[in-house]
C-alpha cells in the first residue's frame, strides 16, 4: 500500500511543483500560489500515510489461529446449559475475544475469551462472567474461572 501512495503523491508533487516553476504558472501568481498548496499538502499526507503505514506494519502480529477459530472453539467448549443450548445463544454470550503476546495462565501466547451470561431462571437469578484462555501455540482451552465446566 505503500507504493501506490509513493506513486500517487509523488506524481500529484511532480506536477503541481513543476507547475509552480513553468514560464506560464509564472505569470499567474493565484495559479502558482494554488500549485505550491497543493504540492505541500500533497507532500504532508504523503509523509502521514506513510507513517500509519509503517505503524500499523509494525503492530502487526501473527497468530497461528484466527480470532473467528477462537470463536468457534470457544462456542464448542461452552455449548450447553448454563452458556447455551445453542451456538447462537453461546455465541450471543461471549463478550470479547482479545489477543496477548505474553500469555497468561503461565503459557505463551493466547486468546482471552470473556464470557458474560445474563441473569436466568435457571441460573438461579445470578449471571455468571469470566474468561476462557486459549492456547495459540497448541490450540487448546488451558485454563478458565468459569463456573460449571468440567
Amino acid at each position: 500500500m505503500i507504493s501506490v501512495k509513493v506513486a500517487v503523491f509523488a506524481i500529484l508533487f511532480v506536477v503541481t511543483g513543476g507547475a509552480v516553476f513553468s514560464d506560464w504558472f509564472r505569470r499567474n501568481k493565484a495559479l502558482a500560489a494554488c500549485a505550491g498548496i497543493v504540492a505541500i499538502v500533497g507532500s504532508y499526507y504523503l509523509f502521514v500515510g506513510i507513517l500509519e503505514d509503517l505503524r500499523d506494519e509494525a503492530t502487526k502480529v501473527e497468530t497461528n489461529f484466527t480470532e473467528d477459530q477462537v470463536r468457534a472453539a470457544a462456542v464448542n467448549f461452552l455449548l450447553g446449559d448454563p452458556y447455551g443450548r445453542t451456538e447462537e445463544e453461546v455465541h450471543n454470550n461471549i463478550a470479547s475475544i482479545e489477543y496477548f503476546q505474553k500469555g497468561l495462565c503461565g503459557f505463551g501466547p493466547n486468546w482471552v475469551v470473556t464470557v458474560f451470561v445474563p441473569q436466568g431462571d435457571e441460573l438461579n437469578n445470578q449471571s455468571i462472567k469470566g474468561t476462557l484462555h486459549f492456547d495459540d501455540v497448541n490450540g487448546q482451552f488451558a485454563c478458565w474461572n468459569l463456573p460449571f465446566l468440567d
